[in-house]
């Protein structure tokens, strides 16, 4: 019994053995100090959010998950004003500060592999002293599961769509030809047809792909919400804002913005995107500061929108700045 002891512990203390632990974990996992630095990080921590420990560690949390707002400040992550807010800080300073382990399910807006993606992830942090340091031991139960949100194309054909039949084969073509303007896109096609993989390819194809790629579902957020979600606002404007928070427009500067469901948008709306359309300008909700952005818009919808102009339901104006360039997809049937 002593000498099994003295074996476990002997492992326990092998750097060889603990690294081998730490990376055979199937969660993510992120050592940091008591000010947020990261100290450690195990593989599929890297090979999932495409960082490497040699340019993560000793900067911010925010740096290996790939949070969207790191660049809001010169310095990075946690001295931006939004950071007072972060979950994952909050996380590990309440498990130091309480010798206790701590769980949170909190919503970030994340960066990975260029596409900016609303997340939902599962945190857990662990207190520990080393040398009489104070360490959160982060770990991420279902980074796995962000795997679905990175198409690659060696794994999964044309940027995730897959086909080889003519019909196929005319689409990748259509895309590569498109890809190379900046022109408006509006993609129209059933439900199922791989509309947003589409809207990945085009960005992915053109000179704007080292920018950020940031999708949104019009249909799924009520107009007021989808306001500010598009542009913004300023703490203040409105019952729970509490921080300046940057719309999807401008998180797009540079990149693509790809507006899922764009036949579903109301009428006030509508006008409020022919403007951003017509000259890149907007106001962020409650502010009287204009925002000019370089973004190139792709849109998509099942409807038929040459009928929703014909009935009055969609603008006229705005379909025809929409769909500079069109790209239909066909189902496979």
């Amino acid at each position: 019994m002593a000498k099994d002891n003295q074996l476990n512990n002997k492992l326990l203390l092998d750097n060889s053995f603990a690294s081998t632990l730490l990376n055979s974990l199937p969660c993510g996992l992120v050592v940091v100090d008591r000010n947020g630095r990261v100290r450690a990080v195990n593989n599929i921590s890297e090979r999932v959010l495409m960082i490497s420990k040699q340019t993560v560690i000793g900067k911010g949390a925010g740096d290996v998950l790939g949070c969207l707002h790191v660049s809001d400040h010169p310095k990075g992550c946690g001295f931006a004003e939004c950071c007072h807010y972060c979950e994952v800080q909050k996380l590990a300073v309440k498990a130091l500060d309480t010798n206790q382990n701590q769980k949170v399910s909190t919503h970030f807006q994340l960066v990975i592999d260029g596409q900016a993606r609303d997340l939902t992830l599962f945190l857990s942090a662990f207190p520990f002293t080393f040398d009489d340091e104070s360490f959160s031991i982060l770990m991420i139960e279902n980074l796995s599961t962000i795997n679905a949100f990175v198409p690659k194309e060696a794994r999964e054909g044309f940027w995730g769509l897959v086909g080889s039949s003519r019909k196929m084969r005319e689409l990748f073509d259509t895309i590569r030809q498109v890809a190379r303007t900046d022109s408006a896109v509006l993609i129209q096609g059933e439900s199922g047809t791989g509309k947003e993989l589409a809207a990945l390819a085009v960005h992915k194809e053109s000179k704007r792909a080292h920018n950020h790629f940031v999708p949104i579902n019009c249909g799924a957020l009520p107009e007021g919400l989808l306001e500010t979600e598009l542009f913004g606002h300023v703490k203040g404007s409105f019952t729970g804002a509490h921080r300046d928070r940057k719309g999807r427009f401008e998180l797009a500067d540079g990149g693509t913005i790809f507006l899922d469901e764009v036949g579903e948008l109301s009428p006030v709306t509508q006008v409020k995107l022919l403007r951003v359309l017509q000259d890149g300008s907007f106001e962020p909700v409650g502010s009287e500061r204009t925002v000019r952005v370089n973004a190139r818009v792709v849109s998509a919808t099942n409807k038929k929108l040459e009928e929703e102009v014909l009935a009055g339901r969609f603008r006229n104006d705005l379909y025809y700045r929409l769909c500079v360039m069109p790209i239909i997809i066909h189902p496979l049937r």
